[in-house]
């Protein structure tokens, strides 16, 4: 279940303390659902599900979707793609080659070529990378916003 929530917060663009506000719950107490998962209260897997549309199912076993409504626009292949747009856009204002891009980004050129064309799911290191290196926010890097 830890690493289910860790693949929600990235989607989401949350840390553990976000996440707890969005959910109206002391940071604590989702640490100690998170690592206690035998005492999980139906409330909170209640609120997952109505606050976030996260699918119960999923967040428990790993199966099925991560969100009960697949056409909420958050569907992985929709993330992948607007990732890969904003890449693009950005390498386009810096005028900065593919080699030197994937430097910036202290990462090998096929690796980052993956992320540009869409075939690789962004992960933490990218992310971050493109957080610091030119102070984007993770919601425009993901969403629509």
């Amino acid at each position: 279940m830890k690493e289910r929530f860790k693949q929600l917060c990235l989607v989401l663009g949350y840390n553990q303390q976000s996440f707890a506000d969005k959910l109206s719950i002391d940071v604590r107490k989702l640490r100690s659902y998170l690592y206690e998962t035998k005492n999980v209260p139906l409330n909170f897997l209640i609120s997952l599900n109505e606050i976030l549309n996260v699918n119960i199912n999923w967040f428990i076993t790993g199966k099925g979707n991560m969100f009960d409504n697949v056409q909420n626009n958050l569907t992985l292949q929709n993330i992948i793609s607007k990732f890969s747009t904003r890449l693009n856009e950005i390498q386009e204002k810096t005028n900065l080659s593919d080699n030197d891009f994937s430097k910036v980004l202290n990462l090998e050129k096929d690796e980052y070529l993956e992320f540009k064309n869409g075939d690789r799911k962004p992960n933490l290191k990218i992310l971050n990378a493109l957080k610091q290196n030119f102070n984007l926010s993770i919601d425009w890097l993901l969403y629509d916003d």
